[in-house]
């Protein structure tokens, strides 16, 4: 699993133009962005970790907007799926789903930004679990290589 989301995350930055390619690093795991820190919208790829889960995100951000004069602090908002691994107390299952995206960015210089992601949805889940809420996101710090 682990080499198949190196691959996915080398596929995808080389497939993505060099001009716009920003890395992050969450609290409780990595993301790679299409976009600039704190600036534009476009693809974002997660692996995360969050409780008994480790799930991947391919979220899109449909727009942003600024809520300070100087562009510093915004809000971003858009849609995605996950799958991933829920493993409590020799339990596992696969789980997938769709889920909303909503975030706060605070640009602290031209390529560097932090902010706080939030992903409420649902999964569904298999081995007869069936339907769960889902939550996502985390504090993270993007930077443009």
């Amino acid at each position: 699993m682990k080499k198949l989301l190196i691959v996915l995350v080398a596929f995808l930055g080389l497939a993505m133009p060099a001009s716009a390619q920003s890395f992050g690093v969450k609290l409780i795991g990595v993301q790679y962005n299409t976009f600039d820190p704190g600036q534009g919208t476009g693809l974002q790829v997660t692996l995360g970790t969050l409780f008994f889960s480790t799930d991947l995100e391919v979220n899109y951000l449909f727009g942003r907007m600024s809520l300070s004069d100087d562009k510093k602090f915004s809000l971003y908002y858009g849609a995605g799926a996950h799958v991933g691994f829920l493993g409590l107390f020799g339990f596992s299952t696969l789980g997938f789903g769709a889920h909303g995206v909503f975030g706060l960015d605070y640009l602290l210089q031209p390529n560097l930004a932090i902010g706080l992601g939030i992903n409420p949805g649902l999964s569904f889940y298999t081995n007869n679990v069936g339907i769960a809420p889902y939550f996502g996101g985390g504090l993270y710090v993007q930077f443009k290589i």
